[in-house]
């Protein structure tokens, strides 16, 4: 079973705001996802905004990333914009802000 489109675009957008590889946004994401109790799997729009929430800007100053606050709010916002399954993929004009 492949993940959820939601842990995908979130890995994707995370590989767009930072210096990190497919690998490295993937494994970040799967991370905070592990944190809050969940899987990437089935993980949904909703859940993934409060693991990250909960997690996510440690992940990121664990891994030495400049501005991880800055990185999570960005993230938050382009991935608050997301729709599952809309063609755009939904939250790229947040990440040019």
């Amino acid at each position: 079973m492949a993940d959820s489109a939601v842990f995908d675009r979130t890995c994707e957008l995370l590989e767009q705001l930072t210096y990190f590889d497919a690998l490295q946004a993937r494994g970040t994401v799967r991370l905070a996802v592990k944190a809050a109790d969940l899987s990437a799997k089935t993980i949904g729009k909703a859940e993934m905004l409060n693991a990250l929430r909960g997690s996510l800007e440690r992940e990121l100053a664990a891994r030495n990333v400049p501005n991880a606050a800055e990185v999570c709010r960005r993230l938050l916002d382009a991935l608050g914009a997301f729709q599952p399954g809309d063609p755009g993929r939904g939250g790229a004009s947040a990440l040019r802000g």
